[in-house]
């Protein structure tokens, strides 16, 4: 795997988004996640994680960085990835006492000019422990007055999501509806409507304790489902997450491990047909 590509799949683990339409596991379980780990370091007092990519023959990938530095007990991280050619990505992040991410700032380079640098901004509002408002802002430094900016308006019934209205720019807006399961509390679909036509429609599937281990999208226009995840579990972590590349038959497979607080210490890569990819290794400092 390549040097960008590892950068590109660091950014979205360390910061626990994504770019694809599904909201529910980009928006509330990427958050779920995000305020975990936070936690996790927290108390495990860490100060530093520093990430190796090493390659199909344990060979390190050239010229990659990427490094996390944790400060005022976790309420700040600062996260550094990229390597000469690609330039470096910044990403700040902002958490509560109780480990709630409130903000995050991610600054990565443009290909086009050196000097610029693409600055996307989330802002977390909550209600309790439910996610109720992201909102998403985006700009170049070399035209900052040119903003895109993107709302994610969540509301609730007996505390599972019922509908999420996605604003673009004040003028342009999604609806999002949600069918849920009041006695085991989980979310089982999600429909996408844009200008009251369906778009998209997911299901989500649970082991019996409850953990979602099948996200599986339905197109309306081909009419066929589609995989877009598998996730597997040993005791509480999870230990096995396949990723379906949308719009083909390829995916990748993730293995990971732990440590004893609980911090993922390896993520082992396979691609189709058990064609392993590479590895990335955490290494952490402590109080």
């Amino acid at each position: 795997m390549t040097t960008m590509k590892f950068i590109i799949l660091l950014a979205c683990l360390l910061a626990g988004n994504s770019i694809s339409a599904q909201y529910y596991y980009n928006d509330l379980i990427a958050n779920q996640e995000t305020n975990s780990n936070n936690l996790k370091t927290k108390l495990a007092k860490v100060t530093r994680m520093e990430v190796q990519s090493l390659q199909f023959d344990n060979s390190p990938v050239d010229n990659f960085l990427c490094e996390q530095y944790v400060e005022n007990n976790a309420k700040h991280t600062f996260t550094i990835t990229g390597s000469p050619i690609a330039g470096e990505n910044h990403l700040h992040a902002y958490f509560t006492n109780q480990s709630q991410i409130t903000k995050s700032i991610d600054s990565a380079p443009t290909r086009l000019e050196a000097d610029n640098f693409l600055v996307t901004q989330n802002n977390y509002t909550y209600s309790g422990n439910n996610l109720t408002r992201l909102t998403i802002t985006s700009f170049e430094t070399n035209n900052s007055r040119e903003k895109t900016i993107e709302i994610h308006d969540w509301s609730y019934k007996n505390n599972l999501p019922e509908k999420l209205l996605v604003i673009k720019n004040n003028n342009d807006t999604t609806v999002v509806t949600f069918k849920s399961d009041t006695v085991t509390k989980t979310v089982l679909e999600e429909i996408v409507w844009y200008k009251k036509v369906e778009k998209d429609h997911y299901y989500y599937y649970y082991d019996a304790a409850n953990r979602l281990t099948d996200v599986v999208r339905y197109h309306p226009y081909r009419k066929v489902l589609l995989p877009q995840y598998v996730f597997e579990y040993k005791e509480k972590e999870m230990f096995k997450k396949t990723n379906f590349t949308s719009g083909t038959k390829d995916y990748l497979i993730w293995f990971f491990t732990y440590n004893e607080k609980g911090l993922k210490t390896e993520e082992q890569c396979y691609a189709k047909g058990n064609l392993f990819k590479g590895r990335i290794v955490y290494n952490y400092t402590y109080e």
